[in-house]
């Protein structure tokens, strides 16, 4: 298989996480923060295995678009990328821990941050 292609497949996949992380908030997508109306929390459909799926597509988007371009510039936006969206993700983790207290801390002990190997490896429920 070509790098091309797997760039590609990796880059569907991404797009297959966007789309069904949008459905699946419905009302309660937002862009950033937003403390005066934080909407509710979703913990069903993709976000039962990642509590970022939305940050899992942009790093699967610049990985494959690295793949895709054969170009070491692409490369280091994915790096950066990678980075920006953890430190995002951990701002956005500290405000919902505030906002929704136990019933997030109960879905972060489920959930994984990115993927679902958490999900995976925790079979017992």
């Amino acid at each position: 298989m070509s790098v091309k292609i797997i760039g590609l497949v990796i880059v569907a996949i991404g797009f297959i996480f966007l789309i069904v992380a949008q459905i699946n908030l419905g009302n309660s997508w937002r862009l950033g923060i937003d403390t005066v109306h934080p909407g509710k929390l979703v913990t069903r459909g993709i976000y039962s295995i990642s509590r970022h799926p939305m940050y899992v597509f942009f790093n699967l988007y610049f990985l494959g678009t690295f793949f895709l371009n054969a170009n070491f510039i692409f490369l280091i936006y994915f790096v950066l990328i990678v980075v920006n969206l953890h430190f995002q993700a951990l701002q956005e983790e500290r405000f919902l821990k505030d906002t929704f207290e136990k019933k997030y801390t109960d879905y972060i002990s489920k959930t994984a941050r990115y993927l679902a190997y958490k999900k995976i490896i925790d079979r017992d429920d």
